[in-house]
């Protein structure tokens, strides 16, 4: 045995991992997995769950170089007036009119109520399309402001 080999073989070593020590850190593990898929979990579902309203363009038309037709029904959930975010795009893809629509409830004897609407534009549009509705107004929008003013509810 060289002396390099005998100094090396006297050296001490690390102790090994005992095996409690390891099932504490698999289960610290797990349960910081566990933690982090619920917190993602409920995230995507307050982003894609259920939905209190829905809503489905029927049809659209470009009426002039500054305005789009958008006809679409709304199916709110609880038989409620719905805010819907009414949105024209021009060919490139982008924005060019958007608009938050009060749409009233649907009739006692219906669940979907049908709803026209003529959105302005900047440019030609191409599309109309309605990527999203709510049972509240938008914070800052003029529907919200008149819920507020007349506590909570909406004005007649």
């Amino acid at each position: 045995m060289s002396p390099t080999d005998a100094a090396a073989a006297q050296q001490p070593r690390p102790p090994a991992a005992s095996p409690a020590g390891s099932r504490r850190l698999v289960t610290l593990l797990v349960v910081l997995l566990l933690v982090g898929l619920t917190a993602l979990s409920w995230v995507l579902y307050q982003r894609w769950g259920v939905r209190d309203v829905t809503a489905r363009v029927r049809t659209f038309s470009v009426l002039s170089d500054s305005t789009v037709r958008v006809v679409f029904e709304v199916t709110p959930k609880d038989r409620q007036p719905a805010y819907c975010l009414v949105r024209a795009r021009d060919e490139t893809g982008a924005e060019t009119g958007r608009q938050i629509v009060e749409v009233p409830a649907p009739p006692p004897d219906e669940r979907t109520v049908v709803h026209r609407h003529d959105l302005a534009t900047r440019d030609r549009a191409v599309t109309g399309e309605v990527p999203t509705c709510s049972l509240s107004p938008p914070a800052g929008s003029a529907a919200a402001s008149a819920a507020c003013a007349h506590g909570g509810r909406r004005a007649a």
